[in-house]
């Protein structure tokens, strides 16, 4: 486990959903900016998502509903964190997902973290998941309370227990601790990716140790400018899950139009299959989120000097 930020995390595993779950079930979401960093492994943050948003889905899969997804910053005194489990009290960040769906009675939501346990059919699951999500939550120290009615929908509530740095002060640090020698350049980066708090930290960090940097945070808009202009980019960077055109999609037309342009290829997934590397030869690597800065920059300079000597 490491110190993260959910918000990111959770994004890039609602753009996945989004894509699954069709549009009978409407998507709302709102994150509170000033969250601190928990400590869990950003693949678990992304297995607790889709589980529990599957299976809200199924409960609203015939009539339809609304999804909804919070982050926000919470503390628990005594007497409150002995209502939620007998929690430690503390500061925490509650990963709030609620639906509009059938709901569950009182034995069937006392049973729903055992092993095994499942009211769906065969073809929709083996009870494993909210057992997983269970021992996921509990591994970060933290504590899931369940509210659900028949015919009223449910709504799960995920604490994590927050480490003091915020999102600002994360970045801050992260900057700080950069060695003033860090390598750099001149060159000419695009940077593309949905999410505003991404762009601008990319943007942030690159420009610091010399790059020239032009952002989108619409994939549609960064092809059009690069096929208008495809030689004053040295090299792009681009998140993997977008609206219009993914990273691998987006990496495929800039190849096309300019044969040899280095790309980096962001993901908040654990890892990018050795197929879909193969597939489009102009992805040098591929960075994990949330984005560490140091690993950004060096990444960055060491393609560029790669493609220097070829």
């Amino acid at each position: 486990m490491s110190e993260v930020q959910l918000q990111p995390i959770i994004k890039e595993s609602l753009k996945l959903l989004r894509a699954s779950i069709p549009t009978t079930i409407a998507f709302k979401s709102s994150f509170d900016s000033e969250c601190g960093n928990v400590l869990a492994d950003p693949t678990q943050i992304n297995q607790v998502i889709m589980n529990i948003c599957t299976n809200s889905y199924h409960a609203m899969e015939e009539s339809g509903g609304i999804l909804a997804i919070t982050l926000t910053r919470t503390s628990l005194d005594k007497m409150s964190a002995f209502l939620k489990n007998d929690t430690p009290p503390g500061n925490y960040i509650l990963l709030q997902i609620s639906d509009t769906g059938c709901g569950m009675d009182t034995v069937t939501r006392e049973r729903i973290f055992e092993p095994f346990y499942t009211t769906k059919t065969e073809a929709k699951g083996t009870g494993m998941g909210l057992s997983v999500v269970h021992g996921i939550v509990k591994e970060c120290g933290g504590t899931i309370v369940t509210y659900s009615e028949p015919g009223k929908g449910t709504t799960f509530n995920i604490y994590f227990p927050e480490v003091s740095t915020t999102l600002n002060s994360d970045i801050h640090n992260q900057q700080a601790t950069l060695d003033d020698s860090l390598p750099g350049g001149k060159e000419h980066i695009m940077i593309v990716d949905d999410e505003q708090v991404i762009i601008d930290l990319q943007q942030r960090i690159l420009k610091k140790v010399g790059y020239q940097v032009t952002p989108f945070t619409d994939s549609a808009l960064a092809l059009q400018a690069f096929l208008k202009n495809p030689e004053i980019f040295d090299l792009v960077i681009t998140d993997m899950t977008m609206p219009k055109l993914t990273g691998l999609q987006l990496a495929e037309q800039l190849v096309a139009k300019r044969p040899g342009i280095p790309i980096l290829l962001c993901t908040g997934h654990s890892r990018i299959s050795i197929e879909e590397l193969q597939n489009c030869p102009a992805i040098i690597s591929y960075l994990s989120k949330p984005i560490n800065l140091r690993e950004l920059t060096e990444t960055v300079h060491d393609t560029l000097l790669t493609i220097k000597k070829q």
